[in-house]
Parts: C-alpha cells; structure tokens; sequence
C-alpha cells in the first residue's frame, strides 16, 4: 500500500522538477539575451569613447591653430603698429622740412626786396653822380 501511496508523490515531484527545469531554461534565456544587451551596449559606449578621443583630439588641433593665428595677428598689428608711427614721424621730419623751406624763401624774398632797394638806391646815386658830373663839365 505504501508503494502505490508514494506514486503519486513521485509523479508530483517529477512535474515539479519538470516546471523548474523550464524555469531554469527561461531564465538562462533570459540571462543570454541580457549578457548579449551588455556586450552591445559596451561595445557601443567603446565607439562613443573613440569617438569623444577623436573630437578632443580635433578639438586640441583647432585650439593650437586658432593660438598660432592669434600670434600672427599679434605680430602682424606690431608691425602695423612700427610702420605707422615710421609714418608719423617721417611726416613731422617731412612738415619741418617744409616750414624750413618756407623760411627759408621768405628769408630769401626779403634778401631780394633788401638788393632791389639798394640797386634801385645805386642807380639813382650812379644818375645823380653823372648830374654831377655833367654839371661839373
């Protein structure tokens, strides 16, 4: 009687460890698909990590660039900066140079009416010396 008793048990107990193993199954499933998510999502946040290295990388190479122009800029407003005031001071020695020579002329123009005068005085003393002269005669 006890044997016919444990049967049903057994048979209980082979439905049950039937339902764990399919539990079992499931679950391993489960666990791939999930192992294979974390493989892709790894192998993307790699991608992503390159992809971040290569636009610092470009990053740094347009900063250098924009710092070597910045320098040229400043080299070349230097430059700019000693041509004008070579300018400027050329233009002063140029305005001297020119109110110089307006003196200069005026000095002359009145050294010439001083001559004319003097001339003009010697030629009416030479007329009145020949009066003179004739009136001697």
């Amino acid at each position: 009687g006890n044997q016919t008793s444990q049967q049903p048990e057994q048979h209980v107990m082979t439905t049950q460890k039937m339902k764990l193993q399919q539990q079992v199954r499931l679950l391993e499933a489960e666990l791939r698909t999930s192992n294979e998510t974390i493989t892709a999502s790894q192998q993307k946040l790699k991608q992503s990590e390159q992809q971040v290295t290569t636009q610092e990388t470009k990053l740094e190479a347009q900063q250098q660039l924009v710092r070597l122009l910045q320098n040229e800029l400043q080299s070349a407003k230097k430059t700019a900066e000693k041509y004008l005031n070579d300018f400027a001071v050329k233009q002063k020695k140029l305005k001297q140079l020119e109110q110089n020579f307006k003196s200069q002329e005026q000095e002359l123009k009145q050294e010439q009416q001083r001559y004319e005068k003097a001339s003009g005085c010697m030629h009416i003393t030479n007329e009145i010396g020949q009066y003179a002269e004739i009136a001697i005669e």
